[in-house]
């Protein structure tokens, strides 16, 4: 959806959609090791990773997670903010690439659960303007999910790359 990119700070895009990408070079480490290292990770990180996981295929390369972010936002009450991101990673020799994508933005506020990310989401009904708050307060929530998805991301990378230190100082 275009409308996650008309935020006030500085997101990624590719033809007009939000896309972050990035890769990660961890030397010596081959394909498979780097795709066991990722699942590893992900074990790791969520408490049933199978649940975060769309699609898996060693021999391609590829795993694709349903990534959620989500946080408290105050503003006449409390209202969590969940915002979802499709994440693949694609595996080589030697290097690995992560490209997170823009999938939804829903908010709950007491028993009410609305997306927000409607073309005209401030004017627009359907898309719960209560909890969808003001355009200045929505620009700021997706500004703070799109640092959150680089803080994971970075987190994902140094633990992959630790799980492949661990493999090669494994000499028993």
């Amino acid at each position: 959806s275009t409308s996650f990119i008309n935020a006030q700070c500085d997101l990624p895009t590719v033809d007009g959609e939000f896309q972050h990408q990035e890769v990660t070079e961890v030397d010596d480490a081959n394909k498979k090791q780097l795709y066991k290292a990722m699942l590893l990770t992900l074990a790791k990180l969520y408490k049933n990773s199978e649940e975060v996981i769309e699609y898996k295929d060693q021999e391609e390369g590829v795993i694709l997670i349903r990534y959620y972010e989500n946080f408290i936002h105050k503003t006449i009450g409390y209202k969590e903010h969940f915002f979802k991101f499709d994440v693949k990673f694609e595996f080589k020799d030697g290097k690995y690439r992560s490209t997170a994508s823009y999938v939804s933005h829903y908010a709950v506020g007491g028993t009410s659960r609305v997306r927000c990310d409607c073309v005209n989401e401030i004017t627009n009904p359907k898309c719960g303007t209560t909890l969808c708050t003001t355009q200045k307060e929505w620009n700021k929530n997706r500004c703070k999910a799109y640092d959150e998805l680089k803080s994971t991301l970075s987190l994902i990378s140094e633990t992959v790359k630790s799980n492949i230190k661990k493999q090669s100082d494994d000499d028993w």
